[in-house]
């Protein structure tokens, strides 16, 4: 099964902000910024091609400490939101259907003529029929499944929980403080620790 995760220098970086203070949080434009301790961390979307030649495309969450924003342009969204104890990678598993021919729609104002479509789907990374649902998908003409690092949850000894992500489809970063996610179920997510206090 096809992965886009966090690299290596990714997950370093993060393990590095367990116990920083959580300054500064900045609404999503298209990506996210953060400022912990001294250091601004950007939240960006980041492409994944599923199967070679087609433009059926993933987006998991990128980490960088190269803001291409600066925060000064961007909407304040909480500050003082305490120390960073916990740190989790938001995971699930991500295909799209066969194409089939899509209606002319609207997504975020912007007009979208007719033309070829697919539906995402999604499934729980523990599903253990997911190599078989795969499998059963890329024979049908969808995409299979491919494992995706959608976001990152970082939970303060302030009682905050800030979470950045994606939705695995959209290339926006999207940002959730106190509350669930509103742009995916719950219920098709794995949280992984990454680190603690």
């Amino acid at each position: 099964m096809k992965r886009s995760v966090l690299s290596e220098e990714e997950l370093s970086l993060l393990g590095a902000l367990g116990r920083l203070p959580l300054h500064r949080v900045f609404s999503p434009v298209w990506e996210g910024i953060a400022e912990f301790g001294n250091r601004l961390v950007a939240f960006l979307p980041d492409e994944c091609v599923l199967v070679k030649g087609d433009n059926r495309l993933a987006t998991r969450i990128q980490v960088s400490l190269e803001p291409p924003e600066e925060p000064s342009n961007l909407e304040l969204a909480a500050q003082d939101l305490g120390s960073v104890t916990n740190l989790e990678v938001l995971e699930t598993l991500v295909g799209f259907s066969p194409w089939y021919e899509a209606s002319p729609t609207d997504i975020l104002g912007v007009p979208i003529p007719a033309g070829r479509g697919a539906s995402v789907m999604y499934l729980h990374p523990d599903n253990p029929a997911a190599e078989d649902i795969s499998a059963k998908a890329l024979s049908s003409g969808g995409t299979g499944f491919a494992s995706v690092h959608l976001g990152v949850r970082f939970r303060t000894d302030g009682d905050r929980d800030v979470t950045f992500y994606t939705d695995g489809v959209g290339y926006f970063v999207h940002l959730a403080i106190d509350e669930g996610l509103k742009r995916l179920s719950e219920n098709v997510l794995r949280y992984r620790p990454l680190a603690g206090p």
